[in-house]
This record gives structure tokens, sequence and C-alpha cells, in this order.
């Protein structure tokens, strides 16, 4: 869980948790895990608070680093979050009907974590798949990562590593 304003609260959802095995079909139920996801929004639903969805991977969960170089394609994880969503909001997979309004597509380009080496790549994922999460649920607002970028454009003397973060 996650704070954003006042009345809001974030889920964030490491893809792992809720589709442990990339070997199965996304299109079936059975590969899907929601326990972890459902005690979360039911924390955030009991608060009264604001559901935003964040979708992807944790820079480096205890013991689940290989997860942040997925064998998958950008297509691919599109459809594992239009399940993600549709458990939350449509009753998929004995998921619930939360009226989630706002999601993100997480990964930390910036910093060289994620999904792909390439944060080129991330961009593409985003691309992706913000635009079948608007295809299948327009009303949704779709939100990118945040960025190390925005508090290195004001400082002098920054690190290589905070400078990298200045295109973003």
């Amino acid at each position: 869980l996650f704070s954003s304003r006042e009345g809001e609260a974030g889920v964030s959802i490491d893809l792992h948790t809720v589709f442990p095995d990339l070997s199965l079909d996304e299109r079936f139920f059975g590969s899907y895990n929601f326990e972890e996801l459902d005690r979360a929004l039911l924390a955030v639903k009991e608060l009264g608070a604001e559901i935003i969805l964040r979708l992807g991977e944790t820079p480096n969960p205890v013991g689940k680093r290989p997860y942040l170089r997925l064998p998958t394609t950008p297509e691919r994880i599109a459809e594992i979050f239009l399940r993600v969503i549709a458990h939350c909001n449509n009753g998929f997979c004995g998921g619930m009907k939360l009226g989630v309004k706002r999601v993100e597509i997480w990964q930390s380009p910036d910093d060289g974590f994620g999904f792909f080496p390439a944060r080129e790549e991330y961009f593409e994922l985003y691309k992706t798949v913000s635009a079948k999460i608007k295809m299948q649920f327009p009303k949704i607002k779709v939100g990118a990562y945040s960025s190390g970028g925005f508090a290195s454009l004001n400082n002098v003397g920054l690190s290589e590593k905070e400078q990298s973060y200045v295109p973003y």
C-alpha cells in the first residue's frame, strides 16, 4: 500500500504476485493468484479511500529479482494487467466491483529497474499497455512511473546517476 493525496490510497501490485508462472496462459482463471491483491484492496476499501492501482514489478522484491527481466512482451503484460483491472472492477475470477478509476503502469526506467533492460522498452510497454487499458476501460485514468528527474532538474553538482534522471 502507498498513500497519494488525502482520501486516496494506492495498491502496488507486482506482476509476479498475481501471475506467478509466465509459462501459463493468461486467459485461464487458474493462472492467477489474487489473494495478496484482494487483502490489500479490502484494506483500502475499509479505509474508505479511493483506490489507485499501481501495476508493475518492484525494483528489488526480496528473493524475487528474476522477475525484473520478464521473458514476455508488452502485449502479454497488457493482457495480464487488463485481467487484474477486470478482477478489481468487473468481478473477474472471483474479484470485486470497486470502481477503480486510476491505474499506474509502474517501472523505474530512470533507475534501470523494471521489466525490460532498456529505458525505451518501458516507453513501448507504457504505450502498449495504456492504449489497451483505455480501449477496454475508457473511463480509467492511466498514469506512468515516478521519476527522480524532476528533483534533478534544479540541482547543481549532480552525481552521474542523478544526471541520468534529467531526461525523464
